[in-house]
């Protein structure tokens, strides 16, 4: 008699803590995910990969943010070398890594360079687009929250982006990237990421302002990856103005005064990851003077996607 109430009571106790850790994963919700995807167009198709933050749940909207990769890279090592996967979890929001064909990039560089891929509704960035609005349509995505950066070719890109489509992207983080349509040949891109566009900012910017249709209020943009564009100088101020997109934090221009040294200047506070220029990231580092370092990967998405 005894032995089977002690057979009951271990049963029970088994069934209990059953009950708890289902009850705990219940509760933690699940955990964070790949899924994959394939969008395509008249201008071609591009595979993509979707980060679905852990503890996911379709009835709450959630930001998005757009990634795009640099040349020989992917969204696989695009996630792990910036972390926004490990932030997405923490703060819950869903990335999405659109991949680069090698059929139309040897190297899997973003086009950026050519004026096809320049304009709206147009070659590579209507496909990202149109990634964007799918993955709207497949998720609980907070339209008014969409984000978009990337790197080297694709913060080049990411500025296309910005400039048409301001009603789609509520800002973006360039990182070693270029101003928008700052080279228009394959000859002229590695200069213009390298040493800086041969084209008027004036011009250009006139032209990114236009081309989501000379919108009101204009997308913010974070600039980084040059030691020059770690102080809001008035050569960046005045860029910032012509290209129509403000910069955080930076100071209205004194005409007045001279522009600060370079021991005074203060520094800009935006919460972008910094190289020191693109030149660090192909393997020949260059000390910023005027960055102040960041621990964390990318930690603009702890403060901008909320």
């Amino acid at each position: 008699m005894k032995s089977g109430i002690d057979s009951i009571k271990a049963v029970l106790l088994v069934l209990c803590s059953w009950l708890a850790m289902a009850g705990s994963a219940v509760a933690a919700g699940p955990a964070g995910h790949w899924d994959i995807g394939l969008y395509g167009n008249l201008f071609g198709a591009r595979e993509y990969q979707v980060w679905v933050p852990a503890g996911y749940d379709d009835s709450q909207p959630l930001p998005l943010l757009l990634v795009l990769h640099g040349c020989v890279t992917g969204p696989n090592l695009m996630g792990e070398a910036s972390g926004f996967n490990d932030v997405a979890d923490t703060e819950g929001f869903i990335v999405v890594y659109p991949r680069q064909n090698v059929t139309s990039n040897p190297a899997r560089c973003w086009n950026w360079q050519l004026p096809i891929n320049q304009a709206r509704d147009s070659g590579e960035a209507s496909i990202l687009a149109g990634i964007v609005d799918k993955v709207k349509a497949g998720y609980s995505v907070d339209p008014h929250r969409v984000y978009v950066t990337g790197i080297s070719a694709g913060g080049a890109m990411t500025s296309i982006m910005l400039a048409c489509y301001s009603d789609v992207f509520a800002a973006g983080a360039i990182h070693s990237g270029g101003m928008f349509k700052g080279a228009t040949t394959i000859s002229g891109s590695a200069y213009a990421l390298l040493a800086g566009s041969i084209y008027s900012p004036d011009s250009n910017g006139r032209l990114a302002w236009q081309c989501s249709g000379s919108p009101s209020p204009r997308p913010r943009w974070t600039p980084g990856g040059r030691p020059q564009d770690c102080a809001p100088t008035a050569r960046r101020r005045a860029r910032a103005k012509d290209n129509r997109m403000p910069i955080r934090h930076a100071p209205p221009a004194r005409r007045s005064r001279p522009s600060p040294s370079a021991q005074s200047r203060p520094r800009l506070r935006d919460h972008t990851r910094r190289a020191s220029s693109h030149r660090a990231i192909c393997g020949r580092p260059k000390p910023a003077t005027h960055c102040p370092p960041i621990r964390a990967p990318y930690r603009a998405a702890s403060s901008v996607l909320r």
